[in-house]
């Protein structure tokens, strides 16, 4: 997934996901690497980026590197303590398209 691609995805968010300022998205990526465990299958993500945040649930889009592969992953964030490693729920898109649909379906 290209930087150019990120952005064209902030430009066209589905109805009910804003932009984030800088500071929430720090915020937001360093609760998601508090909440996830090292059995969790996002566990060896790198080079995180939160992109967007749903305004009427605890989800947030990020852009991340799982495997040598730039991907976004949808995460439902508890703000709790990694506790299972299938929480937080999340999902991988391969496809800024798929994410979009399926944020479009959530609604």
């Amino acid at each position: 997934m290209s930087f150019d691609l990120v952005d064209l995805v902030l430009e066209n968010l589905p109805d009910g996901w804003r932009k984030l300022d800088a500071n929430e998205a720090l915020a937001l990526v360093q609760q998601l690497q508090q909440e996830v465990s090292a059995q969790h299958k996002l566990a060896a993500i790198t080079d995180v980026r939160a992109l967007a945040r749903s305004t009427t649930s605890d989800d947030v889009v990020y852009e991340a590197v799982l495997a040598n592969e730039r991907i976004l992953t949808q995460v439902h964030l508890t703000y709790g303590k990694p506790s299972d490693a299938r929480f937080p729920w999340s999902e991988v898109f391969r496809r800024a398209s798929d994410w979009r649909q399926q944020a479009a379906n959530d609604r």
